[in-house]
């Protein structure tokens, strides 16, 4: 009887393994999964941590990242990584982005490397399901 208990323990504690391996990353779980799509939400995160963490430490630039893709995932925001990059709201009669650097139509020029590294970034956090644990809930 014990064997068979603990042999059921085994199984049901394998399952839960196998099942939450298999859970999709919100950005696969909106169901558009085209390349295009993924390329333009890793773009637009790429951007964001760019002009939000460009000079930052790899770490900062992942709690860009983590602060956007939660966005992403939180009812209260749009629920894609570019639309919540490109959210604008109304206050006091001024329209205000959620993110400076989107209303900022001056920029600088691009720095290639901070560029690739908020790239890379983009494509750990969004594809790999990179996260901080510090930062869980940031």
């Amino acid at each position: 009887m014990k064997n068979s208990l603990n042999l059921w323990i085994i199984s049901i504690a394998s399952l839960v393994l196998i099942l939450a391996s298999a859970i999709p990353h919100p950005v696969y779980a909106t169901g558009l999964t085209s390349g295009t799509f993924l390329e333009r939400e890793i773009e637009c995160l790429a951007k964001n941590i760019y002009y939000e963490a460009g000079a930052e430490s790899f770490e900062g630039k992942v709690a860009v990242a983590q602060v956007t893709v939660n966005r992403s995932e939180d009812d209260r925001y749009p629920d894609t990584v570019c639309n919540v990059v490109n959210q604008k709201t109304s206050f006091a009669n001024k329209i205000v982005c959620q993110f400076s650097w989107v209303c900022n139509k001056k920029r600088a020029k691009i720095d290639y490397d901070n560029w690739l590294e908020a790239k890379e970034v983009a494509e750990k956090v969004l594809l790999d399901g990179f996260r901080l644990a510090k930062l869980k809930d940031a």
